[in-house]
């Protein structure tokens, strides 16, 4: 009797890409400071943040504020300079709220602003779609194979995932920190934009062969 272990198999690669609107948006808020020394870059930084958070708070209660560390550092060897900067994350799945956002982080002094950044979660239904439809793909490479050898495909032996991503961002027209001056926002375009997303598999089945 052949051992499993001995039998012929066959492996095949299979990808699809595809495209879907994005269920949910990112954007991003980073405050910076610049003083003669680290505690009063520090101060002026808390000072700006707080403000921030100010106007965040008034945002509907559906949308996600996340805060990052604050960090501070010095200009060049002579520390005669320095500069300290925190940034604010707002996530929200209501997409008719992205232009209100946009709106109270610009409003915001001294704040730059990146973003949005169109998301698609998980539980998209096009990651099923693209699942299927590779590993419809990928067994019927491979039954050609075994049909092209005179046989048919055995059981699978393995179904491994290529990294087909489940967590996809894609950036608008605003793709880059904006200083200078309040961001302007009515240049945006904040129309949801398509994201792109892709899947991959690689599969081995045994092959019955005729003896």
């Amino acid at each position: 009797m052949t051992s499993p272990a001995a039998l012929p198999r066959v492996t095949v690669s299979a990808n699809a890409q595809g495209a879907a609107l994005p269920d949910s948006f990112v954007i991003t808020a980073r405050v910076a400071a610049h003083a003669g020394d680290t505690a009063k870059a520090a101060k002026t930084l808390i000072t700006r943040y707080a403000q921030l958070e100010a106007a965040v708070a008034r945002l509907p209660a559906s949308v996600e504020i996340g805060h990052g560390p604050m960090t501070n550092w010095p200009d060049g060897a002579k520390r005669s300079n320095w500069h300290a900067e925190r940034t604010m994350t707002l996530t929200g799945a209501d997409l008719a709220l992205v232009g209100e956002v946009a709106n109270t982080v610009a409003a915001v002094p001294d704040v730059a602003l990146d973003g949005p950044h169109w998301r698609l979660g998980p539980d998209a239904a096009v990651h099923a779609e693209l699942q299927g439809r590779v590993v419809h793909e990928a067994r019927t490479r491979a039954e050609r194979y075994a049909a092209t050898l005179g046989g048919v495909l055995g059981r699978l032996v393995e179904l491994r995932d290529e990294g087909g991503s489940h967590f996809h961002m894609q950036t608008a027209s605003m793709d880059s920190w904006r200083g200078g001056g309040p961001p302007d926002v009515a240049s945006l375009d904040l129309t949801p934009q398509q994201v792109e997303v892709h899947a991959a598999v690689t599969a081995t089945w045994y092959l019955v062969l005729p003896e």
